[in-house]
């Protein structure tokens, strides 16, 4: 077996994933959600009206992406073509 060194890219052909939860309570966190969006703006307008409506300010954002491990000697633009 050869050893091939692989490297690690984004996926340009999948779209990634935002979204955003509330944390803020006192006895246990509120746990509303935004739903997984396209665009982070989406979710950020999410959090701007959540704590307008309930003056809740602690959230855990989440990035969801994908990836490909490509040889190292592939061009980005050329894995994005590839697929695994």
């Amino acid at each position: 077996m050869r050893y091939v060194p692989f490297t690690t890219i984004q996926d340009l052909a999948a779209v990634p994933e935002y979204a955003a939860e509330c944390v803020s309570g006192d006895e246990k966190p509120c746990g509303e959600k935004s739903g997984e969006h396209t665009h982070p703006e989406h979710v950020e307008e999410w959090m701007r009206r959540h704590t307008q409506e309930t003056r809740h300010q602690n959230y855990r954002r989440t990035f969801t992406d994908f990836a490909i491990m490509a040889p190292s000697e592939l061009e980005p633009a050329r894995v994005a073509r590839v697929k695994a």
